[in-house]
């Protein structure tokens, strides 16, 4: 019978190193990407970005529906949505006021006092 020092191990025989743990905690993770996800839709709010807001809500629970991991869903979303806004696909771009000109020459601007 051949001792054991006599066995060679060949490259593709031995065992690659594990994977190193996680520093946080899964729970803190978490805690961290709940107020990521709270301080942007604040930001979306403030903004008046409903939009941003509707598909970061949207895609979030449609990832979650897919895959039942709050984590990753949180995370999609917020890289989804900023890609979007980026791409400018989210924002509303809104139109110069319109301007009437009276007989006298005058200009009436006919938007909304908002837009003034």
């Amino acid at each position: 019978m051949p001792s054991m020092r006599s066995m060679r191990t060949f490259p593709s025989m031995r065992t690659f190193p594990s994977m190193p743990k996680l520093y946080f905690p899964r729970n803190i993770l978490k805690l961290i990407l709940y107020f990521v996800t709270l301080s942007i839709a604040i930001n979306f709010i403030m903004n008046k970005q409903i939009m941003a807001l509707l598909s970061l809500f949207i895609i979030a629970g449609l990832v979650y529906y897919i895959n039942k991991n709050e984590m990753m869903a949180l995370l999609i979303s917020i890289i989804v949505t900023n890609l979007l806004l980026a791409l400018q696909y989210l924002d509303i771009q809104y139109k110069e006021p319109l301007l009437k000109t009276t007989k006298t020459g005058q200009h009436i601007s006919q938007a909304p006092e908002m837009f003034v």
